[in-house]
């Protein structure tokens, strides 16, 4: 599983190639969401610890701008 700053690096393309990152699903990363330390780091990595992890990528499923769950048998 890829850390934050990696996923991001990748979807930067900086000569990599990957198809789909935005468009596919949404994938979880290593890093727990929250706040970065400060000042300039190289490939940081996020907070320790937390709630719920940091999500990247694909589009969610919403009806008018709001987040929904799946229903089963329906679309």
């Amino acid at each position: 599983m890829p850390t934050e700053c990696e996923w991001e690096y990748v979807d930067k393309s900086n000569g990599i190639s990957v198809k789909n990152l935005l468009s596919g699903m949404l994938e979880w990363c290593l890093d727990w969401y929250g706040k970065y330390e400060e000042g300039k780091k190289i490939d940081p990595f996020g907070a320790q610890n937390g709630f719920c992890k940091v999500i990247k990528g694909g589009s969610p499923d919403c009806e008018d701008g709001k987040w929904a769950l799946k229903k089963e048998g329906g679309p």
